[in-house]
């Protein structure tokens, strides 16, 4: 192996260059810098400006762009006085980082100009074409949407946004009715009476809807209970997990179906010999069409959940008994 000299005067004007380098180039790259600093918050101030010439107030101007608590701290502590501060010393009266602070200047602009607050990383993908945009997903080697996700969310969210993500990466959802007629399919007749039983009117229907397989059925169900295909799913999915016994069945949902099995006259008659507990546990679990949260008759009651809970038992034990000789 051959050994590389250096002459001494190659690392000398080296060591000058560099020299020269901070001593002019440096201190005018910091000025830059605090210009474009200034600018920004000068930038965010006229806009501000204009908008309260306009005859808004700043709370306003806050509420509509939708700022959070740290933005509204930097508007106010940083943005909104005449001698601003430099951004180190705002990170430390807020509390928060540089690197933050930073990035929140840029989302505030965004946001008063009802742009995308990340529309400073999306603008790079909103030049782009849809087949450019196509090219750019490939290129991440990503198999699925999650692995996208991972990979490069803001890519993925503006492919998402302008419909190119269909074409490259389909979605797979899984079909929830088809696994919902499975499982009717392969549970057995006591076992569906029994699930029938403790079903809501409302899930029973959207059982037999989905088992007969009828889009015309389904959209009536929809249509009759005034739901959206989001609560359908919603319920749908909540039948898979009851019919699979993956789903505890809830002491709730027995108490109601009980209430339904002996009907509204002989639960007036049982009422008389039911205390207040019971009769408030009753009224608001048992005869509306949505029940309370536990919490929120826990409350009422003035005792923990378990309290309530120990209430409702009382009262679903007191039910069944009567069902039974009935």
């Amino acid at each position: 192996m051959r050994s590389i000299r250096i002459k001494k005067t190659e690392v000398t004007s080296n060591r000058t260059a560099s020299l020269r380098f901070r001593e002019e180039v440096e201190p005018i790259a910091r000025v830059e810098r605090t210009e474009i600093k200034m600018s920004k918050r000068q930038k965010i101030r006229e806009i501000i400006d204009a908008r309260i010439e306009r005859g808004e107030t700043l709370e306003e101007i806050k509420t509509t762009a939708k700022l959070n608590e740290t933005e509204i701290k930097i508007v106010d502590t940083y943005i909104m006085q005449d001698e601003p501060m430099k951004l180190s010393e705002v990170a430390e009266r807020i509390r928060r980082k540089y690197v933050t602070v930073n990035l929140c200047l840029v989302r505030i602009e965004n946001k008063l100009l009802g742009r995308d607050p990340l529309y400073h990383l999306k603008r790079k993908y909103y030049n782009m074409s849809k087949e450019q945009l196509r090219s750019a997903v490939r290129e991440t080697g990503a198999k699925n949407r999650n692995e996208l996700g991972n990979c490069n969310t803001i890519l993925c969210r503006v492919a998402l946004e302008r419909g190119v993500l269909d074409s490259v990466l389909p979605s797979r959802l899984p079909d929830r009715q088809a696994e919902l007629r499975e499982s009717i399919a392969k549970t057995s007749d006591i076992k569906r009476k029994k699930i029938l039983e403790i079903l809501e009117p409302l899930e029973c229907e959207v059982l037999h809807a989905v088992k007969a397989n009828d889009e015309e059925k389904i959209k009536s169900t929809k249509e009759k209970h005034g739901i959206g295909d989001s609560e359908f799913k919603r319920i749908v999915q909540k039948l898979i997990k009851i019919i699979n016994d993956n789903h505890r069945i809830s002491q709730t949902r027995k108490l109601r179906a009980t209430i339904r099995k002996l009907g509204i006259k002989k639960i007036s008659e049982i009422g008389r010999e039911l205390t207040n507990d019971e009769l408030l546990v009753l009224d608001k679990l048992g005869l509306t069409d949505k029940p309370e949260r536990m919490v929120i008759v826990a409350g009422i009651l003035g005792k923990t959940r378990e309290g309530a809970r120990q209430v409702e038992s009382r009262l679903l034990k007191k039910l069944e008994e009567v069902a039974k000789h009935a």
